[in-house]
C-alpha cells in the first residue's frame, strides 16, 4: 500500500511511550511466549525513570495474544488493536520504537517489505530466512533477529538505543524496489525478453 511509503504524522504520544507493535499472525505459542517473555524481561530490567513500555497488537489471534499478555506484565501495557486500515498501521508502524512479528516462513515476504518500507528497526522471532535477510540487507533495514526471550530482551536494548536518536518518522523508500507497481514492471520486462529470445526466425527460401 503507498501508506508506508508516505511519511506519516508523527502521534503525539510517540516519544511518550517505547511502543512495541507486533504485526500479524502470532502462529506459534512458543515463539510469542519467547516474545512476550523476552520483552517483559526486558522492561523489568530497566530504571524507574524510563519511558513506559506498550506492546500493541495488530492482528486476528486475540486469544493467543491475550493468553499471555493479560498475564502479570509489571511496566508493560499490553493492548490488543486488531484489523485496522493500511493507512491507520502505516502510521503506527512508522511511529513505533520498533515492529515486531512471529516468523511463518512458509509464504511470501510481503509483512516483512511493508514493515521495512516504515523506517523502523524490525523484529522476528524465530530467526528469518536467509532471502529475507539478503531484502533487508539490499534495502538498508535494520533486522533484529533472536529465539530465546533472553535474546529478545538483548535486541530491545539495541532498538531502544536506535529510538532514542529517532526524532520523526521517515519512511525506507529504497523498498519501493519491491511493490507491487515495481515488480509488475520487472516481470514485463522478463516476459517480453522471453517472447523476444524465443521469437521464430524468417526461414530463407
Amino acid at each position: 500500500d503507498a501508506s508506508y511509503f508516505t511519511p506519516q504524522p508523527m502521534l503525539p504520544d510517540a516519544k511518550r511511550w517505547f511502543r512495541i507493535n507486533v504485526i500479524g499472525g502470532l502462529y506459534s505459542e512458543v515463539s510469542w511466549r519467547q516474545m512476550w517473555e523476552g520483552i517483559v524481561l526486558w522492561a523489568s530490567k530497566r530504571p524507574p525513570t524510563a519511558v513506559p513500555v506498550a506492546v500493541d497488537y495488530y492482528g486476528t489471534d486475540q486469544a493467543l495474544f491475550h493468553a499471555w499478555a493479560s498475564r502479570d506484565a509489571g511496566r508493560v501495557v499490553a493492548e490488543y488493536k486488531g484489523f485496522v486500515a493500511p493507512e491507520v498501521l502505516a502510521q503506527a508502524c512508522q511511529n513505533a520504537a520498533i515492529n515486531a512479528y512471529v516468523g511463518h516462513f512458509a509464504g511470501f515476504h510481503h509483512k516483512l517489505l511493508e514493515l521495512l518500507s516504515c523506517g523502523r528497526p524490525l523484529l522476528v522471532c524465530p530467526k528469518e530466512r536467509a532471502e529475507s535477510k539478503r531484502f533487508c540487507v539490499e534495502v538498508g533495514g535494520v533486522l533484529l533477529e533472536a529465539e530465546t526471550s533472553e535474546a529478545i530482551a538483548s535486541m530491545l536494548d539495541r532498538a531502544e538505543a536506535d529510538w532514542n536518536r529517532w526524532a520523526a518518522p521517515a519512511p525506507n523508500n529504497r523498498c519501493q524496489r519491491f511493490s507491487w507497481d515495481a515488480q509488475t514492471e520487472r516481470l514485463e520486462r522478463v516476459c517480453v525478453d522471453v517472447a523476444r529470445r524465443k521469437r521464430p526466425r524468417a526461414s530463407v527460401a
